[in-house]
């Protein structure tokens, strides 16, 4: 009898069972290393949680870092002009509340030099505040040849202030109402009807203050007057230039001063805000007050 057939098959069987018993090892091994690979998967998320929690506690130290730089710019600045006012006597009331939204040292105090030594002729402030407070003393009692125009929509904040600023015949209130003009597919808000109150009247000072800001291209209704109610030398200050809205505006002031040629520097300001002063080459020496 031929038993080479059952040798065969005997031996089959051993590779058959022998293969299983590998089969079994590498599921074994696979199973540890899926579960290696989940321990893996799960430190990575616990990795990613970690980078993001000390990602925030980064964002706070810098943010706290900012606030600090950004008040000790601001102390600097009160300490700069608190010392630059005390002997000024056209400056009667030193009564200023630099807090909130209202101006804050960087803004009274650049303000202050281009009033002292600019001497201006013709003032046009967007916004009763803080500053009306030194535009009017400056036109009732250093400059009485000078014009001052407080251009501010709000009755509630005319009657406000208006006992807190200086009074003088070449000092106008111009109550406008606001409203809202598309410029470049943004919504924003100018004052209605500036121009025609304006006459032919042209300014050495711009003060952009108001109306209220906007997301984008606030206050753009300042872009009106830029050029032809620009006297040859002048100063255009706009506030708040920190923001993005405030931003878009007076790069669309240098722009229109460029389209028409006229030369031009400019400064930034800082204290717990920023503000951007735009001048006539004359002026130069508004580069570093």
């Amino acid at each position: 009898m031929d038993y080479t057939f059952f040798l065969y098959l005997i031996s089959f069987c051993f590779v058959v069972h022998g293969n299983l018993f590998a089969v079994r090892d590498v599921s074994k091994q696979l199973i540890k290393v899926d579960d290696h690979m989940m321990n893996v998967d799960e430190r990575v998320k616990q990795l990613s949680k970690q980078i993001d929690d000390l990602n925030k506690q980064m964002n706070l130290v810098k943010d706290q870092i900012n606030r600090g730089i950004t008040l000790s710019s601001e102390v600097r600045m009160a300490e700069i002009f608190n010392d630059s006012v005390k002997d000024i006597n056209w400056l009667v009331s030193k009564n200023f509340c630099p807090s909130g939204d209202a101006a804050n040292y960087s803004f009274l105090y650049i303000l202050f030099r281009i009033l002292n030594e600019c001497n201006p002729t013709s003032v046009i402030e967007f916004g009763i505040g803080q500053t009306s407070k030194m535009t009017s003393q400056y036109a009732a009692y250093k400059n009485k040849d000078s014009k001052l125009v407080l251009v501010e929509n709000d009755q509630v904040w005319i009657d406000i202030f208006k006992n807190q600023i200086a009074q003088g015949p070449n000092i106008y209130f111009l109550k406008l109402p606001v409203e809202s003009r598309i410029f470049k597919e943004c919504e924003t808000t100018v004052y209605k009807d500036l121009l025609p109150n304006l006459g032919d009247m042209k300014f050495d000072l711009i003060v952009c203050d108001g109306p209220r800001g906007c997301p984008r291209y606030s206050r753009i209704g300042v872009l009106d007057l830029i050029p032809n109610y620009l006297k040859e030398s002048f100063v255009v200050i706009i506030d708040d230039y920190h923001r993005i809205g405030e931003r878009d505006t007076a790069r669309e002031v240098m722009a229109r001063l460029d389209a028409h040629n006229i030369k031009y520097g400019r400064s930034i300001y800082r204290g717990n805000r920023a503000q951007l002063i735009i001048y006539s080459e004359n002026l130069r020496f508004l580069k570093s007050l």
